[in-house]
């Protein structure tokens, strides 16, 4: 019974890869079995991601475009973006504006900085890719990576603010999931996040939401009693196929997404690796996967030359085959 499940999820997830490229498909939604996400018009939808944190902050306009139009010609349909960067490629932009106008206080958004944010998200859309935006990255174990210690400072009411402007201004976009934290628990900043999350609510109850948390945390671990996340996802660096089994076992059930797990260029990884962990997201139920390049997420002197690098290539063949396998099922019918 378990192995007919996933082989009619393959065929599901496959089949909706056809309907990706109609217009109107976002923002997506989550099913009614609560198994994976779905279009505009119900169709399955398979996350193939790319992970390109400093995209905002680190890209002129032409260089995002040129970027943004090689992950569309391979396939890619969904990227992870910060908002906002902390240290790698950030805070200030390649226009030099900042994301506030006075010193890392939430309250004091950058009208022009923001207007360049808005211009990249369109651009996706108009590429058909999704963003799952990170409105405040906390950073990895609380350090100077992320904000961490900056919402501290600024309390709940001043992130509940900082909610309220990033949900009404982002509410417009089509293509957009939110996802809430950033390569670490909430720790003591929790009142601040849920501040946060609750401050967008008030703009925007029509985009879903997610969390990516520390590594080896699921965001169910974290953030289910709070009640706004809306899907699950996995993010290790260990038996990647142990715990993607183990979030497809939980219940109550929810859609999951391989958020995060080895980068090419990190972790000594190699390129079966890269491969392995999407193959599994996949074929252990999942909704979907993002790789990640560390050349391309931090978007580092090298980035341009390595656009086409064996990871990215390697997952034009896996959507090319569950596009076959979608066409086969649907010749089967």
């Amino acid at each position: 019974m378990r192995r007919y499940t996933l082989l009619l999820s393959i065929g599901l997830l496959a089949s909706g890869i056809r309907v990706q490229a109609a217009d109107n498909i976002y923002p997506v939604m989550i099913s009614s079995d609560h198994r994976h996400l779905v279009t505009q018009q119900g169709n399955p939808y398979l996350v193939q991601g790319d992970a390109a944190w400093s995209l905002i902050s680190g890209l002129t306009n032409e260089e995002a475009e040129r970027y943004l139009e090689d992950r569309k010609r391979k396939g890619f349909n969904s990227i992870i973006v910060n908002l906002i960067e902390h240290k790698d490629r950030g805070p200030v932009n390649r226009f030099g504006e900042g994301p506030f106008t006075s010193h890392a206080d939430f309250t004091t958004p950058n009208e022009k900085y923001f207007e360049h944010a808005d211009w990249v998200i369109q651009k996706a859309a108009e590429k058909g890719i999704q963003v799952f935006l990170a409105p405040v990255y906390l950073g990895f174990e609380g350090g100077d990576e992320g904000w961490y210690q900056e919402m501290l400072a600024n309390g709940p009411e001043k992130m509940r603010a900082w909610g309220r402007f990033v949900g009404k201004r982002f509410a417009k976009f089509d293509n957009i999931v939110w996802l809430i934290g950033g390569d670490r628990n909430p720790g003591l900043t929790r009142p601040e996040i849920d501040a946060a999350v609750q401050g967008i609510k008030e703009f925007d109850n029509r985009h879903i939401m997610t969390a990516h948390c520390a590594p080896e945390n699921s965001g169910v671990d974290q953030y289910r009693q709070e009640g706004w996340l809306d899907f699950n996802t996995t993010y290790t660096y260990g038996i990647v196929h142990r715990m993607l089994k183990a979030d497809y076992d939980r219940t109550p059930t929810q859609p999951f997404v391989l958020i995060e797990s080895t980068y090419e260029g990190e972790h000594n990884s190699v390129p079966q690796q890269i491969r392995r962990q999407a193959y599994w997201a996949v074929l252990s139920g999942a909704t979907g996967q993002f790789m990640g390049s560390r050349s391309i997420w931090l978007f580092g002197p090298s980035w341009q030359s390595d656009l086409n690098g064996r990871a990215s290539r390697d997952m034009t063949i896996l959507k090319s085959l569950f596009y076959l396998a979608a066409l086969v099922r649907a010749g089967s019918r």
